[in-house]
């Protein structure tokens, strides 16, 4: 994938082989545990001003996993309770 001015090594991964994506059976370390879930608290933190593009690109990133699209659901009500929108 090519966005621009994002340099190589920071362009969107292949959801399909990215092993945080598509393995939740994955060990993390603690240190990686804790990064992820800060990550992901600031996403749905900002979850609001988000362009709706990005928006939709990280949900269907979240419920592409195997055993994810049943979250489907559960994740699109947890962003409206918290003020975002899918």
């Amino acid at each position: 994938m090519d966005n621009g001015d994002i340099p190589p090594d920071l362009q969107p991964v292949d959801p399909a082989v990215h092993p945080l994506l598509v393995d939740d059976a994955i060990e993390l370390s603690p240190d990686e545990t804790r990064m992820t879930q800060r990550l992901g608290a600031a996403v749905v933190s900002a979850w609001f001003v988000l362009p709706r593009d990005i928006q939709k690109h990280l949900f269907n990133l979240a419920v592409q996993a195997s055993d994810a699209k049943r979250l489907r659901g559960d994740i699109a009500r947890f962003l409206h309770e918290t003020g975002g929108e899918t």
